[in-house]
């Protein structure tokens, strides 16, 4: 039987140069921009492994390649790249970044519940008068539950008929908020009226103004007031169709003919939460006091 010698392959005296990839084409490969990559260099996310003295080209190895997947797999997560930077270092010690990324969740859930809320806001706005179940003009006994919270600032009482009404509503706003709020805001306003103050001459006076501080965790300069769970007389009414002091007059007249004792404050709010109640935007307004059964 005939024997054939197994040939060994030549010996290479040179060792195999690595691939050195251009910024160009890195950028093409992961479909990104020459700027992010620069931007990633100059803020020492991801540099590159040589740059070139005479022509400053910036050249990077394909074992550098993971730690650009990485950041981008993480970018795609919603991560800032501040802590991007801390969760390569942890996954370059093998330790554990799970916490970093337990941290991005809640962030995330927090800008889930945020965006739930102006989803529930704008069905709110583009429900119609007609739609509510609430009837307008009537008033009811409702039981309000839990207690609610307003941020409330008490001001010289305010008539409607005053030539500055929309002038000094702005400022008490203003010093209620801290600012002046878009028309369109992600709070509710309101207004309160003394029940004795509009006895007397049945003109519509505003005593204080009303904030509802919604899921924006306002911080404005003024404290919150609890109005506690309990018993309301309650009227919806549209000011497009009604004036608001007779909407007062018929809580006025109910309270009396039904021998209600109740709080001197009455609330004035709009339904649509977001819109003011005293303005001529959101039409659906809603009056309550609360009262002893």
């Amino acid at each position: 039987m005939q024997e054939y010698p197994i040939k060994k392959p030549p010996e290479s005296h040179s060792a195999e140069q690595p691939v050195k990839l251009m910024i160009g084409k890195v950028a093409s490969l992961y479909d990104i921009s020459v700027q992010t990559l620069r931007h990633y260099d100059k803020i020492g996310l991801f540099r590159p492994e040589v740059v070139s003295e005479e022509t400053g080209y910036r050249y990077y190895s394909v074992t550098q390649l993971k730690r650009l997947e990485y950041i981008l797999f993480l970018r795609q997560l919603g991560l800032p790249l501040s802590e991007i930077q801390g969760i390569l270092d942890r996954i370059q010690e093998n330790s554990d970044w799970s916490d970093a990324l337990k941290a991005h969740i809640d962030a995330i859930q927090d800008q889930i519940s945020v965006l739930q809320e102006r989803l529930r806001l704008m069905e709110q706005l583009t429900q119609t008068p007609e739609g509510s179940s609430a009837p307008m003009e009537t008033v009811t006994i409702e039981r309000i539950f839990p207690m609610r919270h307003y941020l409330l600032r008490e001001i010289e009482p305010l008539a409607v008929s005053d030539s500055r009404f929309s002038y000094r509503l702005m400022e008490e706003r203003k010093q209620l908020l801290g600012k002046i709020p878009p028309v369109q805001s992600a709070y509710s306003f309101g207004a309160t009226v003394s029940m004795a103050d509009f006895r007397k001459d049945s003109v519509l006076r505003y005593t204080g103004i009303l904030m509802d501080p919604g899921p924006y965790h306002a911080r404005p300069a003024s404290g919150s007031v609890a109005f506690p769970e309990g018993y309301y007389a309650v009227i919806r009414f549209d000011r497009d169709c009604c004036q608001p002091e007779y909407a007062y007059g018929l809580l006025d007249r109910f309270l009396k003919e039904h021998s209600f004792e109740s709080e001197d404050l009455i609330l004035e709010i709009g339904q649509a939460s977001g819109f003011s109640s005293i303005s001529r935007i959101s039409p659906v307004t809603e009056l309550m006091v609360q009262i002893k059964l």
